[in-house]
């Protein structure tokens, strides 16, 4: 008789195909965001976390890492980022980055470049703004159908605290199960 499956439970036989292919192709290396003297590199299905003390840079190094994932490798993303506001701001900072250029000044971006590089950045990256809440299931959902709709490779959460969060028990067990639900939804859609 044959057995039925157990739920929760595998065999080798179910993974042996993924074992060929780790021996054959090695483990998947991910890329690189091409920045001098940092080596990091990135993989669909995992999540990077970025903290430090607030109004230190960590959006616009965010926003590096982005930009030279695209320029580099052809990564389109997500940013929910309601503190970069208005999106137009966030828009001219995400163009600086990527052309290397600032927006005032003597070395500034010229409007054609403006231009070319807004077009460009319009068939690469969205924003998310949800019109019924700011949870985190309404920010996942909203991923979800712009990795189905335009095949996006990453998605930015900026910042954490500008989530509707909704917890019972104590704070540091919801983000535990706020960063679990993150991981498992990379996994599952193969997003960065």
């Amino acid at each position: 008789p044959k057995n039925f499956p157990l739920e929760g439970a595998f065999s080798v036989d179910e993974v042996y195909q993924q074992l060929e292919t780790l021996y054959s192709k090695g483990l998947d290396m991910g890329v690189s965001c091409e920045m001098p003297k940092i080596n990091l590199r990135f993989v669909k299905g995992y999540l990077t976390t970025i903290t430090g003390i607030p109004g230190h840079g960590k959006s616009d190094f965010t926003d590096m890492i982005c930009m030279n994932l695209l320029r580099h490798n052809g990564w389109k993303g997500a940013f929910y980022s309601p503190e970069n506001k208005p999106t137009e701001l966030h828009l001219s900072k995400l163009i600086c980055k990527f052309i290397g250029k600032s927006w005032t000044g003597e070395h500034r971006v010229t409007p054609m470049e403006v231009a070319t590089c807004a077009g460009y950045l319009n068939q690469n990256i969205w924003w998310i703004k949800p019109e019924k809440d700011f949870t985190l299931d309404s920010i996942l959902s909203s991923i979800k159908q712009l990795k189905d709709r335009f095949g996006i490779d990453y998605f930015v959460i900026d910042a954490w605290n500008k989530l509707e969060h909704k917890y019972t028990e104590s704070e540091t067990k919801y983000i535990g199960e706020s960063l679990d639900k993150i991981a498992v939804f990379c996994e599952n859609e193969h997003l960065h």
